[in-house]
């Protein structure tokens, strides 16, 4: 009886050779294609649509794209189709809103809320516009400018504002003034004598300057003795910046 040796080769078969895709919202983290069923042996390479090689890693939302892996093991080929989608992360950048009563100093608040981080190593620089000094509301106005190694292209980013309120000073809290009436002292001549104006018509009340307006003051007399001028119209106070407060005060 003779031994029977038997003789056999091994073919590779690519058929089990698989490749994942990528689909992700950015996060500043490189991710690569997976590619499994591989054996000793086998050659795998990665290709743009138009024939140019590409490494096996993807960062940003631009290289989001159709990627070709080619499997090489001998004279066996196969060619894989996949794709890499990285989205743009979506960010909320919104300016606080503040509140203050009117002290005649503009309300200002330098200070933004991100919902949604930036990726690791990576913001934004904020520049503030937003001011309210006299009674009533507006938007914190602001604007951004993105970090150096901040690539726009990876965010959506919406941008909100806050708003500043100015209210009314309280009734026990409004600043007070006092106009006084210009006063003359002249000898008899026989002659009909007048004064007129205001001694004052600005002061000053929480370090700002106020102006007041519509009010006159008049005296006249010929005879020897005293005539009261006495101070008429309507007061309206005005800001350093020629603002109507009057009802500050």
């Amino acid at each position: 009886e003779k031994d029977v040796v038997l003789v056999g080769s091994f073919k590779r078969d690519l058929s089990t050779v698989k490749v994942d895709n990528i689909n992700k919202t950015y996060d500043g983290a490189a991710s690569r294609l997976n590619v499994t069923g591989l054996k000793d042996g086998d050659t795998v390479t990665f290709w743009t649509v138009d024939g140019s090689e590409l490494d096996n890693s993807f960062t940003n939302v631009k290289e989001s794209q159709e990627v070709i892996v080619k499997v090489w093991n001998g004279e066996l080929f196969k060619e894989l189709r996949t794709s890499v989608v990285i989205s743009p992360k979506e960010l909320t950048i919104a300016s606080m809103s503040d509140s203050k009563p009117y002290d005649g100093s503009p309300l200002e608040r330098h200070e933004v809320t991100v919902t949604g981080e930036f990726a690791e190593g990576e913001g934004a620089t904020y520049t503030y516009t937003g001011s309210q000094t006299i009674p009533g509301s507006s938007k914190n106005e602001f604007s951004y400018t993105l970090n150096e190694g901040t690539d726009e292209d990876n965010y959506a980013i919406t941008a909100e504002t806050g708003t500043l309120t100015v209210t009314d000073v309280e009734d026990s809290k409004r600043g007070k003034f006092e106009v006084v009436a210009n006063s003359r002292t002249v000898k008899y001549d026989g002659s009909s004598q007048t004064v007129t104006g205001l001694e004052n018509d600005t002061f000053t009340w929480n370090g700002h300057e106020y102006k007041v307006d519509g009010l006159t003051a008049t005296a006249s007399g010929t005879d020897a003795g005293s005539y009261s001028s006495i101070v008429e119209g309507t007061a309206v106070v005005l800001d350093e910046k020629g603002n109507d407060v009057t009802k500050q005060f």
